[in-house]
C-alpha cells in the first residue's frame, strides 16, 4: 500500500485535516500520489503570481485549503499537454474517494472539492487556449455564502 514520503508530509504542515484524510484515503485505495505543494506563503504566492504560474493572490494555499499533488513516480512528460488523460484519470480517482467517503459519513461534514481542470464542476470540455489547466490542484471550494 502506498504512503507519503518524508517531503510529502512536510508538505502538507498546515494544510486542512479534511484534505490530508482524503489524499491518505487515496493511498489506501492505492493511488500513489506525491504531495507537490501544500499551504503556501504569501511571498511564494505572490512569486507564482508574478511568474505568471498563478493567476490569483487570493489562493486557496494561502489558507491551508488547496493542496497540488501528483500520481508517483512522475515523468518529465507528465507536464505536457498529451498527459492530460493522466490529470483526468487521477482527478477523477480523488472525486470518486471523496464522493464515498461523503457518503459514509467519513468528510468531516458536508463539503465541495474542486478540481484545477475542472474548475466550474461541470464537465463540459476544455477550451485549450483559454482555460487555466492545472492538473495537479484540489481544493476545498470556498462556500457562497
Amino acid at each position: 500500500m502506498p504512503v507519503f514520503g518524508k517531503r510529502s508530509r512536510e508538505r502538507l504542515e498546515g494544510v486542512d485535516s479534511r484534505l490530508i484524510l482524503l489524499l491518505e484515503r487515496c493511498l489506501d485505495a492505492g493511488l500513489n500520489l506525491t504531495v507537490l505543494e501544500g499551504k503556501r506563503t504569501r511571498e511564494r504566492q505572490e512569486l507564482l503570481y508574478q511568474e505568471g504560474k498563478s493567476r490569483t493572490m487570493q489562493s486557496r494555499h494561502l489558507t491551508g485549503h488547496a493542496v497540488d499533488v501528483a500520481m508517483w513516480p512522475m515523468h518529465p512528460d507528465d507536464w505536457a499537454q498529451h498527459s492530460l488523460p493522466k490529470w483526468y484519470y487521477m482527478q477523477g480517482f480523488i472525486q470518486g474517494v471523496h464522493s464515498q467517503m461523503q457518503r459514509h459519513g467519513e468528510n468531516k461534514g458536508v463539503w465541495t472539492l474542486r478540481s484545477g481542470i475542472d474548475w466550474d464542476g461541470i464537465d463540459n470540455g476544455l477550451d485549450l487556449s483559454n482555460s487555466l489547466i492545472d492538473g495537479p490542484h484540489i481544493e476545498i471550494k470556498r462556500e457562497v455564502k
